[in-house]
């Protein structure tokens, strides 16, 4: 029977930094996520359901596929530093907002639900593309322990410090650590990717070794 093949030491490490920028993003995300519908209306007398943030949601809901295209003209890796780069400015702005700007809050949530879709239609396909085909389900318990294991630690973490240091640390501490995910991810290099070749119907394996 044939010795199945392991993942090289470049592809294996690749990996590592990939769970751990994954592990980190979920660190940043998940706790605005798990906090967010508080954040608003106490701290900047706003609801996460009044009509800007719904025309918010909107749009990034629209931008799926465009995202997705402009994924395999990037290259995944390249688009998930960019999202990365975009939640960094939304969640870092979201410190300096004040009361009664319903349309700019709206507009900094709609730029990090932006980034967050570029993250989210990658990484977990970034995490399947090292596996050698018969053990996607092993990759995909990898990525899953990675983002489930932050999802339980980041609301405990981030309440605990918002009880200490008032809901104004949160998006200070989710971009601390989506800047964090942002350094682990330029140390993944041994990933595959699409690219478009003609149309979008027509794409070709490509490595991206950059």
């Amino acid at each position: 029977k044939k010795k199945r093949s392991e993942l090289t030491f470049k592809r294996r490490l690749s990996l590592y930094f990939l769970l751990g920028s994954v592990f980190l993003l979920f660190m940043g995300y998940n706790a605005v996520m798990s906090k967010i519908a508080d954040y608003l209306p106490k701290q900047l007398s706003l609801n996460f359901f009044d009509y800007q943030f719904i025309i918010a949601q909107a749009i990034v809901v629209a931008a799926i596929l465009p995202l997705g295209i402009l994924s395999m003209h990037l290259g995944r890796k390249k688009t998930v530093v960019l999202g990365m780069i975009c939640m960094i400015i939304a969640m870092g702005s979201v410190y300096f907002l004040i009361e009664g700007q319903p349309w700019l809050t709206a507009s900094i949530i709609a730029l990090a639900g932006l980034g967050w879709t570029m993250i989210g239609i990658n990484t977990y396909v970034m995490v399947v593309e090292l596996s050698k085909g018969y053990d996607v389900g092993r990759y995909t318990g990898y990525y899953y322990a990675a983002s489930m294991s932050a999802q339980i630690i980041t609301p405990i973490l981030s309440g605990s410090l918002m009880d200490r240091y008032t809901r104004m640390i949160l998006f200070p501490y989710a971009t601390v650590f989506i800047i964090l995910a942002l350094i682990v991810m330029l140390f993944v290099h041994q990933v595959d990717t699409v690219k478009i070749k003609r149309s979008v119907f027509d794409i070709e394996e490509a490595e991206e070794t950059t």
